[in-house]
């Protein structure tokens, strides 16, 4: 899943913590244009790492999602296919 980065780490830790609870396996946060939080540092990616674990334990999983931040995940996605909702979608 590719996600906008949101303007408050709580909105962060609450997206990661339900996506983790539903069984996403992978989750890509990108900048946006309105995003605050433009650049992923080492603490977050350590607290993150925390709510993912507490997350994937409470909902008895058994696979740990990746995690990352990419300015352009459009590379990273060239094969893939997508499905993209917004509700204001505009097709680059």
């Amino acid at each position: 899943m590719i996600i906008s980065m949101p303007n408050k780490r709580e909105k962060l830790e609450l997206i990661v913590q339900k996506l983790c609870e539903i069984g996403i396996d992978h989750i890509i946060f990108r900048p946006s244009e309105r995003s605050v939080i433009k650049v992923w540092n080492s603490k977050k990616q350590e607290r993150l790492g925390k709510i993912i674990r507490e997350a994937v334990e409470q909902s008895r999983g058994w696979k740990l999602p990746n995690v990352e931040f990419m300015s352009k995940p459009r590379e990273y996605l060239k094969e893939e296919k997508i499905v993209i909702f917004d509700k204001k979608c505009h097709p680059e």
